[in-house]
């Protein structure tokens, strides 16, 4: 069998403020489209070729501004994109992706432009509300999203998030399967039994349960 390809894309993660903390803006794949059909994802898609020749040291930047444009209709600029983290899709996967994760903070609210097409419906919602959304089978959405929110959900404000990911470097995600009592993990780096897979290893986790209802996502020290 040969060897999946493994595409470089970027995603933007857009973020304001309200009266009630923060909100970012998730979108809803088509369910028709042939990879994550019907989730909810933050905007974002593979780098073209010409970014990856014409801008090859910010080349993810490039690429995260112009799917910001094409799937939500709101024009950034790559100066204003913070590297939060990186995803590279497991390699059990048909499809393969090494994906640079940016956030981005707004003033306000902005209108946003669906094309119907492979973008079919949107919604600002807070960390908290889209996964209680998730939970209630209403927000259906991919590990990276799920993840990431999880993240998110513990800040207050959205300066509060910018300034802790200043004092880090960017998160690495290449998760790793296990399988133990009948129950699938993804294992992130960090997780005790991350490089083992051994399912008695104790320590540290960092994982993601997935089952039939729903997801869990394990992280016993702050990130």
């Amino acid at each position: 069998m040969s060897e999946v390809i493994i595409h470089p894309s970027a995603t933007v993660v857009l973020l304001h403020d309200d009266a009630d903390g923060i909100k970012t803006l998730l979108l809803k794949r088509n369910a028709k489209v042939s990879f994550g059909g019907g989730e909810w994802v933050f905007p974002g898609g593979k780098i073209e070729a010409a970014e990856l020749e014409k801008h090859a040291d910010d080349a993810e930047r490039v690429a995260a501004v112009r799917e910001c444009k094409e799937e939500a209709g709101i024009l950034l600029t790559p100066d204003a994109l913070q590297k939060y983290s990186h995803w590279v899709t497991p390699d059990f996967m048909p499809k393969r992706f090494s994906t640079g994760f940016y956030l981005a903070q707004l003033d306000n609210q902005l209108p946003v432009l669906v094309d119907n097409s492979e973008i079919v419906d949107y919604r600002w919602v807070s960390p908290a509300e889209a996964l209680a959304q998730y939970a209630r089978g209403e927000l259906p959405m991919m590990p990276p999203t799920f993840v990431s929110l999880n993240d998110f959900v513990r800040f207050q404000a959205t300066s509060e998030l910018l300034q802790h990911c200043q004092r880090r470097d960017p998160l690495v995600f290449e998760p790793r399967m296990l399988r133990h009592n009948e129950r699938v993990y993804l294992l992130y780096s960090g997780d005790c039994a991350y490089e083992s897979a051994d399912a008695s290893a104790e320590g540290r986790r960092h994982r993601l349960l997935m089952s039939e209802s729903g997801y869990e996502y394990i992280c016993d020290q702050p990130i």
